[in-house]
């Protein structure tokens, strides 16, 4: 009898103890119904959690053993896929920029000789997307909303020309760039798959242009439309290309619209 009740209290022990490893590690996760939705071993986890109390409550100590095993086996599952993907990205991006319109025959940028012509170049920049929501507020499954916030700096061709700065010696080159700041709402599609094309049905430009204009005006605002794809190659290293459209106010008293294409590269987090 005395051998018999202490099997009884190792049991009792090995159940508490089950439970208790379930509670500590799992409780965060368990009491997210969200995920609890997404992932069968959260649900599985749960449900057998409930069956090892109620089991408990009752003195069956093998029922509860049991359940209380099987709550751990699924808890130990969820730890190990690790948590799900934020949606979250930072991004470094490049490739070609061209402007819609040069800013030749200007006072700053060539003496209004009409020589600094030049409207393609390069790009590069970076930003970060960050997940609102993952199925449009529950209107459609698969589809995502995350705000982009965005920092580009932009150099096109520029050329040796007569300038304020020595406007009767030799020529020399004057730089025309522009930087950028936005923000813009991007869809995204096909929400947990390795592929995910997505577009930006507007977004919200500052740009910053230099050389300033002739009437000393350096600051204009705009809208942006785009439109790209990513690939997911490894864990959250993700890579893309995208194509953008910006449409300037053109505040400045010149033209500043251009659009770009180029890859980038983006970490999950």
């Amino acid at each position: 009898m005395q051998l018999q009740n202490g099997r009884r209290n190792i049991r009792v022990w090995s159940v508490a103890v089950s439970l208790a490893a379930v509670f500590a590690l799992g409780a965060p996760v368990l009491n997210s119904s969200a995920l609890a939705a997404a992932n069968p071993h959260v649900s599985e986890a749960v449900e057998h959690l409930m069956e090892a109390v109620q089991h408990g409550k009752a003195g069956h100590a093998d029922a509860c053993t049991e359940h209380a095993d099987g709550a751990s086996t699924h808890l130990a599952e969820v730890l190990a896929e690790g948590t799900t993907p934020t949606g979250n990205r930072v991004f470094f991006r490049g490739g070609y920029a061209g402007l819609t319109s040069d800013r030749a025959g200007e006072l700053v940028t060539d003496l209004h000789s009409g020589l600094n012509d030049g409207k393609s170049g390069y790009y590069m920049g970076g930003g970060a997307d960050l997940m609102i929501t993952r199925d449009l507020w529950g209107m459609m499954d698969g589809t995502a909303l995350v705000g982009e916030i965005g920092l580009e700096f932009k150099r096109f061709s520029s050329e040796s020309v007569p300038n304020l700065d020595a406007p009767f010696g030799g020529p020399a080159t004057v730089q025309l760039t522009m930087f950028t700041v936005s923000v813009a709402p991007k869809v995204k599609f096909r929400q947990g798959t390795d592929f995910q094309p997505w577009l930006i049905p507007g977004g919200l430009d500052f740009h910053v242009i230099s050389p300033t204009s002739s009437q000393i005006n350096y600051l204009d605002i705009g809208v942006q439309f785009g439109g790209g794809a990513e690939y997911r190659v490894w864990k959250e290293l993700w890579v893309g290309a995208d194509s953008r459209f910006h449409l300037a106010g053109n505040q400045t008293n010149t033209v500043n619209n251009f659009w770009t294409v180029g890859g980038y590269m983006a970490l999950g987090f």
